[in-house]
């Protein structure tokens, strides 16, 4: 919580210095339809501390304000909650890609170190991990929609309602932009690297041999002890893929919270931008909250300090 007042403070405080006249919306005479009430000239101008509360209230409330260029006139919520639906979709089912590839990759290096196969598979998570994701977009829109109007004028098959890219996100084009998001921008590569030392960590313990011995399950062992530092590891991704859902939006022109972040920050929206970089911020915390709550559950040794 303190983290969230801190990130609403400093937001507010970039709010009141802006060069823009979009601080407007922070005045107490506004009311929440966007209408502004001018206030009688003999009328003390709210303070700083003032206008921060009130501003917090709004934003509890689930209320940022009122857009001044984007939509004029609109509440800001309005097209901010429906943005981050999308948004969080697209990072959810990326991560859960991620998570599944470097997962798969981790267990069977595990199982055969030795693989020339696996050594060539490691090499390969590395070279697709280490392109940018705005490269991965760059080269579907290009490529993609050179390859799909190609085969379609030979006849093997006929254009797809969303052809030609970008567009609105269909259910091909979203699932390789979730793809992109899980692989590009070394996101792959880290949760591989990491995942195999979790495992490693977890298998090759002096403990181990305690647990063969006391006829213990040796996989429901290495699942608690890998467990907590992989949802960490998860969880510590979801920053890098917001940042990451922001290039990838703005690039193909969908309509998330990156891309609506990006469109107000072009457009000096503020009450827009201060909304979605809160919304990021919470998220960001509950899934770190989120991940405690998980290391809690698994692991016996956190409960026993209680």
């Amino acid at each position: 919580m303190l983290v969230l007042v801190g990130a609403s403070l400093l937001l507010f405080l970039l709010l009141r210095q802006a060069p823009t006249d979009s601080h407007r919306f922070l005045r107490l005479g506004q009311d929440v339809a966007g209408q502004s009430v001018s206030a009688p000239q003999s009328e003390v101008a709210p303070s700083a501390s003032e206008q921060y509360f009130h501003w917090l209230g709004e934003v509890v409330t689930g209320n940022f304000g009122i857009s001044r260029a984007l939509q004029k006139g609109r509440p800001a919520s309005e097209l901010l909650w429906p943005s981050a639906k999308r948004s969080f979709g697209l990072v959810s089912v990326g991560l859960l890609i991620s998570t599944f590839l470097a997962l798969a990759a981790a267990i069977l290096k595990l199982l055969q170190p030795h693989s020339r196969f696996l050594r060539l598979n490691s090499t390969m998570i590395g070279f697709f991990s280490a392109i940018p994701v705005f490269l991965y977009v760059y080269m579907a829109v290009a490529g993609g929609n050179r390859a799909i109007s190609w085969g379609a004028g030979l006849g093997y098959w006929n254009l797809p309602a969303w052809f030609p890219l970008p567009m609105e996100p269909a259910l091909v084009p979203w699932f390789f932009a979730a793809l992109f998001l899980a692989v590009g921008d070394g996101g792959l590569v880290d949760l591989y690297q990491r995942f195999t030392s979790e495992l490693q960590h977890s298998s090759n313990g002096e403990y181990m041999t305690g647990v063969r011995v006391g006829g213990l399950s040796v996989p429901g062992v290495i699942a608690r002890g890998f467990i907590p530092g992989a949802v960490s590891h998860m969880a510590r991704r979801v920053s890098f893929f917001l940042g990451s859902v922001v290039v990838l939006e703005a690039a193909l022109g969908w309509p998330g919270i990156g891309y609506l972040a990006w469109r107000a920050a072009a457009e000096r929206d503020m009450a827009v931008l201060l909304g979605a970089a809160l919304i990021m911020s919470v998220a960001l915390r509950l899934t770190l909250m989120a991940v405690k709550a998980i290391s809690f559950v698994v692991d016996p040794r956190r409960r026993a300090t209680l």
